[in-house]
Parts: structure tokens; sequence; C-alpha cells
């Protein structure tokens, strides 16, 4: 998965309707490499059971706000590509980002690069979680607790490369 907590803070501000947000998430659901997504719109109509039409709707209303671009493929026809500014932290972000153009897309601050700085950000900032019930606060520290121990846990455990050079006699 992608994401990403300022992207999806950004992605919440922008007013999408349930449906949409519904539409959303699978294509988000099949995102590859440099962000590419190439589900057919009549692939996630069928997969949500709802009219091509209204899937058409909700796509062309995030390429006017920027969170896709659509591309051509040679060997896939139309491919949309998420924008990098929302969750994509790899070196083809700069190549990527040349597609979006949206000013107040590009404010967006850079994601965390380690599971202990995520938990950290969303310790500081997870506000935006509990607006409209969405999230209740205890459910969100309970999970920062649980992320926690497993970094605890992870960090205390040796590498394979640790293991091979000081324990494997």
């Amino acid at each position: 998965m992608i994401m990403f907590l300022n992207g999806f803070k950004a992605l919440c501000k922008m007013g999408l309707t349930g449906l949409q947000w519904n539409v959303l998430n699978t294509m988000l659901c099949s995102v590859e490499h440099d962000n590419v997504i190439k589900l057919k719109q009549k692939h996630i109509a069928d997969e949500l059971q709802i009219a091509p039409t209204r899937v058409s709707e909700a796509v062309k209303v995030f390429k006017q706000k920027g969170i896709i671009a659509e591309a051509n493929d040679a060997v896939h026809g139309k491919v949309y590509i998420f924008n990098p500014q929302f969750g994509h932290t790899d070196k083809s972000i700069k190549k990527a980002d040349k597609r979006f153009q949206n000013k107040a897309v590009q404010k967006i601050k850079g994601l965390p690069k380690s599971l202990g700085s995520a938990v950290k950000a969303l310790a500081v900032d997870n506000e935006f979680l509990q607006a409209g019930g969405v999230f209740p606060k205890e459910l969100i520290d309970l999970w920062i607790a649980n992320k926690r121990n497993d970094l605890k846990k992870h960090v205390a455990m040796p590498t394979p490369m640790e293991y091979e050079m000081y324990y494997d006699l």
C-alpha cells in the first residue's frame, strides 16, 4: 500500500463523496510501480456494482482535483497515474510529478520514511481521523501502542546478516 499520512489528510480535505472514495480506494488497490493504475472503469463499476457512468463521473472529479492524471500506455491503452504528492516516495517521483501542476497539492509535506516516523507523525496529528466520528481516539491510541510494540520487537530482532555474522557457528 502506498499511503501516506499527509497525502490522506489532503485527500480528506477535498470534499470527495462516499461513492468517489469507493472508486478511489478501488483504484488505489491496483496501483503499480510509478503510481500507474491500469484498472479499467468497467472493472471498477463491476466490482462496486454501480453504473459505469458513476465511475466516469468520479474519475473526472479526480482529474479536476489533481488526484490522478490520464496517460496512454502502448500495451494497456488508457491508464491513470496517481499523483505522487499523495503517497509515493520512490525515486520515480520526479518523473511522475511533472504530470501534476496543482500548487495546493505541491505544498503537501513528504511522507514518513519508516514505521517509527509514521507512528510518531500519527501520534502528533490524528484529529482528521477523528473528524465526524470516523475513528474514536481510543482506537487510534490503541493502534499507535500496538505499532510501537511491533517496532520494539522488530528492532530487537537480529537481521539475517547479523545472525549469519554473529550467531551462526
